[in-house]
């Protein structure tokens, strides 16, 4: 797989994954939510997390920075938790 096509993947994997995020914390925001979906909305914010950290990389790969001398910075995804949602 190229590196655009990686990029395009990443990016398709961040939309389908904000869809999901939205459709999860609907109901707890509501407080009508089923016993564990707090726990899952933090399962889905952290695969977010990782889904903008490889787009992140692959932008930044693109753009000739070395892998070796950056590193992925901390996102509001990963900072968010289901109890301020």
């Amino acid at each position: 797989m190229s590196l655009d096509e990686k990029i395009e993947q990443a990016r398709r994997h961040i939309e389908s994954g904000r869809a999901v995020v939205d459709r999860q914390r609907r109901p707890i925001n509501a407080g009508s939510s089923p016993p564990g979906a707090a726990e899952l909305l933090k399962r889905f914010l952290q695969s977010q997390a990782i889904f903008e950290g490889d787009l992140e990389r692959f932008l930044k790969e693109r753009d000739g920075f070395s892998p070796q001398v950056w590193g992925c910075k901390a996102n509001a995804w990963s900072a968010a938790s289901p109890s301020t949602l």
